[in-house]
Formats: C-alpha cells, structure tokens, sequence
C-alpha cells in the first residue's frame, strides 16, 4: 500500500497495480468506473476523487494533486491533464492533449 500526504497533513492510501486499484476497503479494475469526477478542496489543497458505477455505486477517495494525475494517468493512459476553467461554470475537467492539437 502506498501512501501520500495530501496538502492539509492527512494520508490517503491506495495502490496501483495491474490494472486495479486497492484501497483499505475497496478493490477494482480502474476499467469499471463509467466516469470519473472530481472537486478541489479550495481551503486544503485536496481533491475528492469519485468513482461512478454503472448500478449507481460510488467510490470517493481524497487525493493530492499528484494521486489525482496518477490515477488519471492509470484509468486513461494520459501523459499530461490540465485542470482548466471551463466556460459552464465548471472549474474541473479533464483536457486531453488531443484534443488541443485538433484545434
């Protein structure tokens, strides 16, 4: 298990490893979430990580700014993201580099 010491002090543990991701009381093939989300904790630094279900299941996890690339990273095999503020209102989503070079 690994550890990371998120922006406030508190640890987040979780392990990556052939595909699944394990935690203190879950365990998944990071092919099974539908969707990822997540929301930066502007008075710590953190970002709460959920993991959506097709039967309506979620899995939170706090993370760091480096367990949230390392994740995405893992789950979408993403070299770089870039956390950009989008026009809607919503300040989190996800940019892949494709998608800058087709512009």
């Amino acid at each position: 298990m690994s550890y990371q010491t998120n922006p406030n002090g508190t640890l987040s543990s979780y392990l990556i490893s052939n595909g699944t991701i394990w935690g203190s009381s879950f365990a998944f093939k990071l092919s099974e979430p539908s969707f990822l989300t997540w929301r930066q904790n502007i008075e710590t630094g953190e970002y709460w990580l959920k993991f959506h279900f097709k039967n309506s299941k979620e899995i939170r996890l706090i993370v760091s700014e480096l367990g949230l690339e390392e994740i995405l990273n893992s789950t979408y095999e993403i070299e770089k993201f870039e956390i950009i503020e989008n026009e809607n209102g919503d300040k989190y989503v996800l940019e892949r580099n494709e998608r800058k070079t087709k512009q």
